[in-house]
């Protein structure tokens, strides 16, 4: 099976991703090739890329990929003509969706899970920053398309002097400074929420990011799942903002005690339902999650947000596992999609070559011709499709030369009216070719069984068989 890895350009992804992918690659036995637009070639169904060899990398031209991994997906605006294309006749593994607030939004509406949600909306103007600092004292504002905490501050009212702080950074403003500073912030797409207070016992800020994806039957799965915990001087946990991480059974133990594993189970299985629900408000299968978790003084579990190509700056190799797992899974789904009419088109197509037998057995030319006209554009349908499934000359590839060579033949045979060799051609060959194509085809539309179920261990139980439910999960 070949696997495309698209990206618009490959420089921006991280070796340490690239390496984790083909490594996992070559574990699950499939070819994977990454690639840009500018390297497809739609005339010949053909990309040119890099693959990873014996530890080398190296260019070489594949036919077009089963299934594209298309790493960080893009706007539909900024898709080149090539993946326009591309989409048409690939399938695709991962999906954009909105940014955090309309998916806040979507949650709220449905109902479900609203109790784990903080007040949150857009900033449309300067009063509703007020109105939210009246209301609950402290508030976050952050970029509705941010991402690693970048651009996020925190906003506190003190009596006549309004307190920011932007990471490590902290101002005091008075309050003709503090409008001059909330203008710019309205002048950008900002969402406000109250702060909430989630510390550890040291009074470091903390959350959890769960990392959820798609396994190869398709199912949700947790691939990580990790505390964030930042400097006490800081109103962030992003690890990419100077924040740091332990293991997770550790962790619970230490801020939790006894209750770890109850807590530690009610995270994953509400990440794993929040997963389900949030793809519910979409036409296509979301691929990968992250799901920002945290734990108030008041025991209380918040979702802070819900994102889609979550960082994994420090876990490729266990995200890798998934990655080609769903994508394998994609392209036999699609295979079956493509082979079932293609298998059953092969059934007909032997049919109709009995029913050349009995034809030229009544001399009937007219109606043989039409029966052979037609079983050669059915062939050509079946050629078509198969295409993307035969890898250089294996038994695919030989079957289906053997019917073309055969129906050839009995083109030849036919026009020179020779209807006993056209009869014994047809027994002797072209009907056990039939069969033996069918066959073959029957193979690769089986192979998605072969398609393995990668969820990785943890720490704990934390499958879909926890015993917990919504409500005990809202409070621990």
């Amino acid at each position: 099976m070949i696997i495309g890895v698209y990206k618009h350009n490959l420089k921006t992804m991280r070796e340490e991703r690239k390496e984790a992918l083909a490594k996992e690659a070559e574990n699950q036995n499939v070819e994977l090739i990454f690639f840009e637009p500018k390297d497809v070639d739609f005339d010949n169904k053909t990309v040119g890329g890099t693959v990873k060899e014996n530890n080398f990398w190296k260019e070489k031209i594949f036919p077009f990929p089963e299934v594209l991994i298309n790493d960080v997906p893009q706007k539909q605006e900024n898709w080149p003509e090539e993946e326009w294309q591309l989409r048409k006749e690939i399938p695709v593994t991962s999906h954009l969706i909105e940014h955090k607030l309309n998916v806040y939004e979507r949650i709220k509406r449905a109902g479900v899970y609203s109790d784990y949600l903080a007040p949150s909306e857009k900033v449309e103007d300067i009063a509703s920053i007020y109105r939210y600092l009246n209301e609950y004292g402290k508030v976050v504002v952050k970029p509705l398309h941010g991402r690693r905490g970048m651009g996020v501050l925190c906003m506190e009212k003190k009596r006549n002097k309004y307190l920011l702080n932007k990471h490590t950074e902290k101002y005091k403003f008075n309050k003709k400074q503090f409008r001059q500073f909330v203008q710019k912030v309205v002048e950008n797409d900002y969402m406000i929420q109250p702060y909430i207070e989630c510390r550890t016992k040291e009074g470091n800020p903390y959350d959890f990011r769960v990392h959820v994806q798609r396994n190869g039957q398709g199912e949700w799965g947790i691939t990580k799942i990790y505390p964030r915990i930042g400097a006490k001087e800081s109103i962030l946990s992003n690890i990419s903002r100077g924040g740091t991480t332990y293991i997770i059974e550790e962790f619970l133990n230490y801020e939790f005690n006894n209750e770890s594993e109850h807590i530690f189970n009610i995270l994953c299985q509400l990440a794993l339902d929040l997963a389900d629900h949030v793809n519910n408000f979409y036409s296509f299968k979301l691929d990968e999650l992250g799901i920002d978790l945290a734990i108030d003084n008041n025991k209380k579990i918040c979702v802070h947000e819900v994102n889609a190509g979550p960082q994994t700056k420090y876990h490729e190799e266990e995200r890798a596992v998934n990655i080609i797992a769903y994508a394998k899974y994609i392209a036999y789904q699609e295979r079956e999609r493509k082979i079932r009419p293609v298998l059953k088109l092969t059934y007909e197509l032997g049919e109709k070559v009995e029913l050349i037998n009995r034809l030229l057995e009544n001399k009937n030319l007219e109606e043989t011709l039409k029966a052979v006209l037609a079983i050669a554009e059915g062939f050509k349908s079946i050629e078509k499709n198969i295409q993307p499934y035969i890898l250089l000359e294996n038994d695919l590839y030989t079957a289906k030369e053997a019917v073309k060579n055969n129906f050839a033949e009995l083109v030849r045979v036919y026009e020179q009216n020779d209807k006993d060799n056209a009869r014994q051609l047809i027994a002797s060959q072209l009907i056990p070719n039939l069969n033996l194509l069918a066959r073959e085809l029957e193979k690769t539309f089986k192979q998605s069984d072969a398609s393995i179920n990668n969820n990785l261990p943890s720490e704990f139980d934390c499958g879909r068989d926890s015993n917990i439910t919504k409500s005990e999960a809202v409070k621990v």
